[in-house]
């Protein structure tokens, strides 16, 4: 019992880590400060440790969303290490029944889509599929169904599908 609690602690508090850097990610000092620590790399490290944790990962994502929105080069950080993206899809297939996660990840590959270098390295991978899986499983939820779709039509955009 006392390895579970302390697990639970330590994924709460991965969670409240990659909340915390995500309101950090606000102030463009602290994305300058991000991006020279690569805090990239240490949140995809977050998900790899803590993939069954479907709040880590949704807090993650939504973290590395906000940081690479704010800042195209964090997203180049990110395809520097050719674990990233392989692990955050992992994440995807792995939580594809947990509808906050599906929703962080689709805003993720929209964020990713909307700058032409990841969008071109993101279409290597088999993200469509994924975006297309999310549509079928969540028909009803509009943010879903319209940022997967935006991040399909870049995708196929950036292959020249």
């Amino acid at each position: 019992a006392v390895v579970s609690t302390q697990s639970t602690g330590i994924e709460e508090l991965v969670e409240n880590a990659c909340s915390a850097l995500w309101s950090l990610s606000m102030e463009d000092e602290n994305i300058e400060i991000m991006r020279d620590d690569n805090v990239i790399a240490m949140i995809v490290a977050a998900i790899q440790q803590h993939i069954n944790s479907p709040k880590v990962v949704k807090n993650a994502c939504t973290t590395i969303g906000g940081i690479i929105y704010a800042d195209e080069l964090c997203g180049l950080q990110l395809l520097s290490d050719p674990q990233s993206i392989p692990t955050i899809l992992e994440a995807f297939k792995k939580h594809g029944d947990n509808q906050d996660v599906v929703e962080a990840m689709c805003e993720l590959m929209l964020t990713m889509t909307e700058a032409e270098e990841l969008a071109a390295e993101l279409a290597s991978y088999p993200v469509v599929a994924l975006l297309q899986q999310a549509m079928a499983d969540y028909p009803c939820i509009e943010d879903i169904v319209q940022k997967a779709a935006e991040a399909i039509e870049a995708l196929n955009s950036s292959s020249g599908v």
